[in-house]
């Protein structure tokens, strides 16, 4: 469920303005493999200017009973702000991209019974040894599980 969750999001993303392109900017899951390393490898040395990972934040149980969970989406906004305003590049600040997300998401009810899709929080981060900026936007969503 939190996979499909996960794909369900990145699909919307990279099917929605400024993502669709031109040009196209990477949207990927955290099950795309070892994400952490190979984004900043792509923005670093691959030349790649911008680009977006979803993984899931966290998986909480709500306070309205014991089969309620809330899992928290975490949509990482990556930017090597150099390849990013270069020709060439998306040119969509980070910050602007964030807003897009925001846009793109808010409200939008994920299959599966979950509940629309709510901000919890943006926290904005700097790599001073790479130059890359990166924004982390956690979402939450709720479902009540059923019995099997």
């Amino acid at each position: 469920m939190l996979a499909a969750l996960q794909a369900q999001v990145a699909g919307w993303l990279s099917a929605s303005q400024p993502f669709a392109g031109p040009p196209e900017i990477p949207v990927v899951t955290e099950r795309q493999g070892n994400w952490l390393n190979r984004m900043e490898r792509a923005l670093v040395e691959g030349g790649v200017g911008l680009s977006l990972v979803v993984t899931v934040a966290k998986l909480a149980k709500a306070s309205t009973g014991h089969l309620h969970f809330a899992p928290s989406l975490a949509i990482h906004v990556w930017e090597n702000v150099l390849l990013n305003d270069a020709p060439g590049g998306a040119q969509i600040p980070a910050a602007d991209a964030v807003l897009a997300v925001l846009a793109i998401l808010s409200g939008r009810e994920p299959d599966g019974g979950l509940s629309p899709l709510v901000l919890d929080d943006v926290t904005p981060a700097e790599n001073t040894k790479t130059g890359i900026v990166m924004y982390e936007i956690v979402m939450k969503t709720a479902i009540t599980l059923r019995r099997i």
